[in-house]
Order: C-alpha cells, then sequence, then structure tokens
C-alpha cells in the first residue's frame, strides 16, 4: 500500500473527536454525517433500525461484511487496482493462517490472525470511512433488541437460549468502549470493539434461529461489462448445471494443442480471454504438458467454454504434470499468492471488475498431477521453487457454473480446491464433480489437504471414484464446506475420514443465510446417497483419530450447519479388525455441531475383519456427541450407540455434550451370520441378491427428499457410470 489510510485521514477526522464522542455517548444518530461531512468522502448515513428487529433480523454486523462492502466502494472510487491491494494483503494473511496451522505453529497463526485484523479494520476505514463505527454500534444495538424479542418469545432450546444471552450480555459490555475510543481519535480501535460485540451477537442471532441478515450499509452493486458479465444469482435447487452448447449454432473457435496439431503448447491458448462457445482440445501427447494454465474466462448459459482432453488411441488422457512446469509470463493475477497454487487455477485477470467470476465452464478428459510441494516448478520471474503445500491439481479461487468431469487428480497437494469469499463479489457457485478419480492426493503427516476440499453455494459429487490419500496423509476424502451439498453415487474408499461436512469459512457470514428455491436455508439441509463407502485399516499405523464414514461440523465455529443431513440408501462397509489399536469401534457418524441431526434412512453398515479370520471391529453410530433419526437400516450385530472408548487425543477440542445413548433408533435389521445378502460379499460385490432380507424393507423418505429431487433414482456402476435403479424400497446402495 502506498499510503497509511489512517495517517490519511486523522488531520481531519481530529477535529471532530470530541464532538464525536458525544454523539456516541447520545446514541449514535449522527456520528456518520459529523465525521463525513467532506465533499471529498461522500457520507454514510447511520443504519435505521431493522423493519423485522422485533423479530430478530437486521443488518449484517460482521467485519468480514464490512470488507465486502469496503472493497466494493474502493473498486467504484478509486478503481480495481487499489481494491487489489487491500485484498490480496488479505489473501497473503489467510494463507499464512493456513500455513501456520498446517504447521502446527498456534503462536504463529495467533499473530497472523492479529495481522489480518488490522488489515481488515483499515480496508473499512478505508473505503467506508469512520463513519461506519456509528453504523456498526447502531446496528448492533439492533440485533440485540431483535434478539431479546426472539428470545421472550421462546422456541430455542433451554441451552441455545442461555448461550445466546451470555454472548449478548458480552456484546454489550463491550459497546461502552467505543466511545472512549472514538474520542481518541482511534478509529481502528472503536471498530474493533464494535465488530467484535457484532460477532457475538450474531452468533446469538444464529442460535435462536434469526440469522437473517439484510444487507450491511449501502455500498455499490458490482456492475458487468459486456466483455465482463456479472450475473444475479438464482436460488440453489440442487440441481447442477450441466455444459451445453445447445445455443452455439456454429459459433465459437477451436483451439487444438498438441503433436500434429494448429498448436503445439497449453500458452499458445487465449486462456483468459475465451469466448462463449470456444473450445480448447488438448490432445494426448506421450509426454505430458509441463505449463500452468489459467481460465479467466466466461461463457453463457448453453455457450459454455469447453477444455476438454482427446484421449490417446489406448484411452489414455492427456497429462498436465506439475513436476517440472513452468508459469507463462503472461499469467495475470494481481496477487502472487495464486503463484504454486495450482496447475489448472481458475481465477480472474487483473483487467477483471469488481464482482466478475470465471463461469460456464467444462474441463473434462484430462489428468493432472505433480501439483505438490514435492516436486518444482519454474515460476514467472524464471526461478524454479517447490511448489505450495497446498497447491492443487484444480484450484478454483472463485468462479460460477464450473463441471469437473471425468479428470484423474492424483499427486498433487490437493486434486481439486475451490474458494469463496468476499460476499457474493467471489462467491463460488453450481460446481460439479462428476465421472472423476480422485486419489494419492494430501501431504506426509497433514491433514490439511485433502482429495477434494470445496466451499461454495451449490456443490454436487456424482459418480466419482474417490480413494485413499497419499500414504502419511491424514487429510479427508471430500472435505466440503458449501451449502446447499450433495454427495451421490460415488464410490469411496480410505483410510481416512470418508467424507467431512465442515461449517463455511471464508465466505461464512454470508453463505450462512443463503436460501433455497423454496425459501428454506441453505446450512440446514445436506444429502449424502446411494454411496458405497469403504473404511480401512490404515497401512501406516494408527491415526490420533477414529475413522469414519461421515463428519459434520467444526467444533470452534459459533454458527454452523444446523437442521438434517440426510443420510439414506448407502452402503458403508468397515474393513477394520477389533484390537488392531486403541479405538474399540468405528463410528459411522462424528458430530461436532449441536442442532444437526443426522436422518438416517434404509441404510447398510456392515463391519468385516481386514485380514482373514481376524474379528471385524465394530461399529458405532457415532463417536461421542450424537443426535440421531435413524430407522430401517441394515447393521451388523454387536453395534455401539456410541463409541465407549474414544480416542483420547484433543478431546478438550473433538468431543462435547454426552455420549449419544440410542434415543431416536428405530427398526434394525441384522443376523448372526453377518450376511445382508449380498451377490459376492466376500469379493466386495455389495449389489442385493435375490432372496435377500433387504428387498423391500425400507422405510418411506422425508418429503424434503423428494421436493428437492433427491430421491436415489440411480446406482453407481463404475468411476463415470452409473445405471437407473430399480427400487427406491431396497436397503443400501444398491436395488436387486
Amino acid at each position: 500500500m502506498t499510503h497509511d489510510p489512517m495517517k490519511r485521514r486523522t488531520p481531519r477526522r481530529t477535529a471532530h473527536a470530541r464532538a464525536a464522542a458525544v454523539l456516541l455517548a447520545l446514541g449514535l444518530a449522527a456520528l456518520s454525517a459529523a465525521c463525513d461531512g467532506s465533499p471529498s468522502e461522500p457520507a454514510l448515513p447511520p443504519a435505521a433500525p431493522s423493519a423485522d428487529a422485533a423479530a430478530g433480523t437486521g443488518p449484517v454486523i460482521i467485519l468480514s461484511g464490512l470488507v465486502t462492502q469496503s472493497l466494493a466502494k474502493i473498486t467504484v472510487d478509486h478503481g480495481a487496482a487499489a481494491a487489489a491491494v487491500w485484498s490480496g494483503k488479505i489473501d497473503v494473511l489467510k494463507q499464512a493462517i493456513r500455513d501456520a496451522m498446517t504447521a502446527s505453529n498456534t503462536p504463529l497463526a495467533d499473530q497472523k490472525r492479529a495481522e489480518l485484523k488490522v488489515v481488515q479494520l483499515g480496508c473499512v476505514l478505508d473505503g467506508l470511512g469512520t463513519g461506519i463505527v456509528a453504523v456498526e454500534t447502531q446496528n448492533v444495538q439492533t440485533v440485540i433488541a431483535g434478539v431479546k424479542a426472539a428470545l421472550q418469545k421462546g422456541g430455542a432450546t433451554a441451552a441455545d437460549a442461555a448461550r445466546a444471552n451470555a454472548m449478548v450480555a458480552s456484546a454489550a459490555a463491550l459497546l461502552p468502549g467505543v466511545a472512549p475510543k472514538a474520542q481518541a481519535a482511534d478509529w481502528a480501535g472503536a471498530l474493533d470493539l464494535a465488530t467484535q460485540a457484532g460477532s457475538m451477537v450474531d452468533g446469538a442471532r444464529a442460535l435462536v434461529g434469526v440469522a437473517d441478515p439484510a444487507s450491511v450499509p449501502a455500498g455499490p452493486v458490482p456492475v458487468g461489462t459486456a466483455q465482463f458479465p456479472i450475473e444475479q444469482p438464482a436460488p440453489w435447487a440442487y440441481q447442477p448445471t450441466y455444459p451445453s452448447q445447445s445455443a452455439c449454432a456454429g459459433l465459437g473457435a477451436a483451439y487444438d494443442v498438441g503433436p500434429g496439431q494448429p498448436l503445439a503448447k497449453l500458452s499458445a491458448v487465449p486462456w483468459t480471454s475465451l469466448k462463449p462457445c470456444d473450445n480448447v482440445r488438448i490432445h494426448w501427447s506421450a509426454t505430458p504438458y509441463r505449463e500452468i494454465v489459467q481460465i479467466g474466462s466466461r461463457g453463457a448459459a448453453n455457450r459454455w467454454i469447453r477444455v476438454t482432453g482427446v484421449p490417446g488411441p489406448n484411452g489414455e488422457l492427456p497429462v498436465l504434470d506439475g513436476s517440472g512446469a513452468v508459469a507463462p509470463a503472461n499469467l495475470s493475477f494481481s496477487n502472487s499468492i495464486f503463484e504454486g497454487l495450482g496447475m489448472i487455477l481458475v481465477l480472474p485477470t487483473t483487467a477483471a471488475p469488481y464482482g466478475y467470476k470465471p463461469g460456464y465452464l467444462e474441463i473434462s478428459n484430462l489428468e493432472v498431477r505433480g501439483a505438490s510441494m514435492r516436486t518444482q516448478f519454474t515460476n514467472r520471474a524464471g526461478v524454479t521453487v517447490p511448489w505450495h503445500r497446498f497447491a492443487s491439481g484444480i484450484y478454483i479461487e472463485r468462479a460460477e457454473h464450473v463441471a469437473i468431469r471425468n479428470c484423474h487428480l492424483h499427486d498433487n497437494g490437493n486434486g481439486l480446491f475451490q474458494n469463496s469469499k468476499y460476499g457474493e463479489a467471489a462467491q463460488s457457485r453450481d460446481l460439479l464433480v462428476e465421472g472423476s478419480s480422485l486419489h494419492d492426493n494430501g501431504n506426509p503427516g497433514s491433514a490439511a489437504e485433502h482429495n477434494a476440499y470445496t466451499e461454495g453455494v451449490g456443490t454436487v459429487y456424482q459418480y466419482n471414484f474417490i480413494g485413499a490419500l497419499m500414504p502419511g496423509g491424514l487429510g479427508e476424502g471430500i472435505k466440503d464446506r458449501s451449502v446447499g451439498i450433495t454427495i451421490r453415487y460415488n464410490h469411496m474408499e480410505a483410510t481416512q475420514q470418508l467424507i467431512m461436512l465442515v461449517d463455511p469459512e471464508s465466505n461464512h457470514d454470508y453463505e450462512v443465510v443463503q436460501r433455497d428455491a423454496w425459501g428454506g436455508l441453505l446450512l440446514d439441509a445436506a444429502y449424502v446417497y446411494g454411496n458405497e463407502l469403504v473404511m480401512k485399516n490404515p497401512a501406516s499405523g494408527p491415526l490420533p483419530w477414529e475413522i469414519s464414514a461421515l463428519v459434520v461440523g467444526d467444533p470452534t465455529n459459533l454458527a454452523g450447519r444446523s437442521g438434517k443431513v440426510y443420510f439414506y440408501n448407502n452402503t458403508v462397509v468397515s474393513r477394520q479388525d477389533k484390537g488392531w489399536w486403541a479405538i474399540s469401534n468405528t463410528p459411522v457418524f462424528a458430530l461436532f455441531r449441536p442442532g444437526v441431526q443426522i436422518q438416517a434412512r434404509n441404510n447398510v453398515l456392515l463391519a468385516l475383519a481386514a485380514t482373514p479370520g481376524g474379528v471385524p471391529r465394530p461399529m458405532s453410530m457415532f463417536t461421542f456427541y450424537g443426535d440421531g433419526d435413524i430407522a430401517s437400516n441394515w447393521i451388523s450385530k454387536g453395534w455401539f450407540p456410541s463409541d465407549p472408548n474414544p480416542h483420547t487425543v484433543g478431546t478438550s477440542v473433538l468431543y462435547f455434550g454426552t455420549p449419544w445413548n440410542g434415543s431416536g433408533m428405530g427398526t434394525v435389521f441384522s443376523n448372526v451370520q453377518n450376511a445382508p445378502g449380498f451377490v459376492n460379499q466376500a469379493a466386495g460385490d455389495y449389489h442385493l441378491a435375490a432372496g435377500s432380507a433387504l428387498v423391500g424393507a425400507g422405510a418411506p423418505l422425508d418429503p424434503e427428499i423428494a421436493k428437492t429431487g433427491n430421491l436415489p433414482a440411480q446406482e453407481y456402476v463404475a468411476q463415470g457410470q452409473w445405471k437407473p435403479r430399480s427400487s427406491m424400497t431396497d436397503l443400501g446402495a444398491y436395488a436387486h
């Protein structure tokens, strides 16, 4: 940054400091006008109480939401480059926090969090002016009143009401400290206290069921251009947008790359200026492609841009290899942090306006490997350096309507990563991951990298093979922070957690209030069905936690997933030996979020031994705490409601509440033979055989499942292959 916004503004603001303190003490209604009267910096009007204050709704009051509005205003007032300076600083610090946590360096992570807050406060004051202190404080007071009104009406559980009351009290205790800091012209300190109070009361608002904020103080809406269109999002209806060029009618250019083709190198493709209906065809080559690609372009509805591989003579996919790759000098991104984060980068160029996102993109038929800290690449400066530990085969910084199909992502840090942040301006939406193979990604000894790690609004995984991480990797098969998530018809096998549905993070405040096409909060539902989920003994020895098929929630977030996770018609197989290490059984679910219920219907939960003649390790429904509505499932005998001997590493963080006692448990099917009636259980064929007692034994599914189009209508056959399901009343992933 070439100037210090705090120093630039202080001389003019100091003249108003004493008056500002008086106004703050009187209720803050006029501080904005008093401090922002200069024609050079238009005033922000003080926020009026929300019309819905009695119901507890009100404005966004979290620091990150104010940052989003500030970046939009800076873009309009001073240009995209000025906003990029602030967003670049924020991105660098967020990555530094992630790196420190990966390295278990808590003091450094705390230091970087403190630095991040300083930068965020500076960004808000630079863009919105010191009058935002008055607006923020009044908004907090409005929300406090709304939460109190909601608590008086009742409806929250006793535990949630107690937590909400404590948060409101803590928030109210912070507000008197705002006026002295404003009087001393310590605007960053005043805003810090106000936003701390906002964060507390926002958590209270979520607990009492009124997390339904309106916009933050009016800021400019991002405006697109013909070259860089900006789409107004539609509510998510749990249906992905499939790639289509049906409206192209001969439009679009073709770019053929490879041996004997018009273009010899990937860098010859105009990646950042592709147009709707364009097709990039990457032909198989005996020598892998070793150039980093940045896709910053956008297609349109039924005029998708397609980037697809043309297989070799034996069906070989073209290979993009990060080992020895080169970053072309014409890559166009404003923040150098993206260099070394992906072999295929999906992010806007420096010329794009604030709020623009690449989109309507299909990436298919490609093998992407080697973007890993264990290999090196040559950066734009011509220096050979190791890849970042978080490097990904495909790295999506922000995008919407993206389909990744029949791709093979392996031996990267992350196979796939998708980010979201800054409100709608950088909110990723509508991601489809279909028919792909993801395995052997991750880093040794690290739980921070995964086969797939995604955050967005509307994410669907289907017909994929998702295998184990690389030896020693401790991450997950799928780690997802999205709202509106569907995981269906996949084969997953791993020695780590298979699926982890954690809470929204990078764009938390915006995502937790997103609604579906029927008006419900997307945060209140997740759908996991029709999957074959196989848990195995870790070859490298005991993990520092239990292996689970499904993990839900973060233990440390104030507001996160809620409602129900619908888990139905899955076949879960644990191939682990009893007594192999300290854990006495294998939990199907690990629930770290109060307020979330697992609704499990029509699943097969089978415990088998890993070694011939061994004794299977029994299953438990939950690791420890649980909230279940569980009915009509086949479960191997000897199962427990919760793990009677949970592993003790980190219990102060991971385990809370009391062990689940089986309340909400309905019909259970089982037999002494430990045989659900599969075609060939010993060989791993888990289709139901004729005469199986599980044929037609299923219970009716929740009406929400049919309403959202999530009935189990298909079956996984193999990676990228599926067939219609013959019966919805049979248990497990496969009907007879």
